[in-house]
């Protein structure tokens, strides 16, 4: 497996997860990226199909048009 990339089986954990949500409403989801940072993303705004990550560390916020924008970017569950 590529250094860079996320095995295809963990990119289908995060789709089934994200989509899936058996989860409290205001929770959150930790991510993880490829590259190394750490972020969240909101059940609510899942629930709203509403991709915004935000960073663990400094609160950057990054949106994705959709789930799999934001897979294909790196980010998956942590």
């Amino acid at each position: 497996m590529d250094s860079t990339d996320w095995s295809e089986e963990l990119k289908a954990l995060t789709r089934e997860t994200l989509t899936g949500l058996p989860i409290t409403l205001g929770s959150e989801v930790a991510l993880k990226h490829r590259e190394g940072g750490f972020a969240t993303i909101g059940i609510t705004d899942l629930v709203h199909q509403n991709y915004t990550v935000t960073d663990r560390t400094d609160g950057q916020k990054n949106s994705y048009p959709s789930l799999e924008s934001l897979i294909e970017d790196g980010w998956v569950i942590d």
